[in-house]
């Protein structure tokens, strides 16, 4: 799953992208705890 093409989508995806710009390194940890393979895309 590429998640940070499907989250660049809808007012969720617009908010996330908002947070990504201020902090990516939380959003990096953040997307391992979800899904470990996330963390090779990024």
């Amino acid at each position: 799953m590429k998640n940070v093409g499907i989250i660049g989508v809808g007012k969720i995806g617009r908010t996330i992208a908002a947070f990504l710009n201020k902090k990516p390194e939380i959003f990096r940890i953040h997307l391992a705890d979800i899904n470990p393979i996330n963390e090779s895309i990024i």
